[in-house]
């Protein structure tokens, strides 16, 4: 599920966009509105979450 990480307009971001393995398990979670990507990856049905950081 992701989340600008800026307002615009009159909407307001919340921030801590995240991912989910196909089990319901939170994989990585942004900490707030910071510029990251959060990816999440699968080998061989392997599930792996990460959040990188974005300037």
């Amino acid at each position: 599920m992701a989340n600008h990480a800026a307002s615009v307009g009159t909407l307001t971001s919340v921030g801590k966009s995240a991912v989910w393995g196909p089990d319901g398990l939170l994989l990585a979670q942004a900490a707030g509105t910071e510029n990251v990507l959060v990816i999440a990856t699968s080998n061989n049905a392997s599930w792996h979450g990460e959040v990188v950081a974005i300037a």
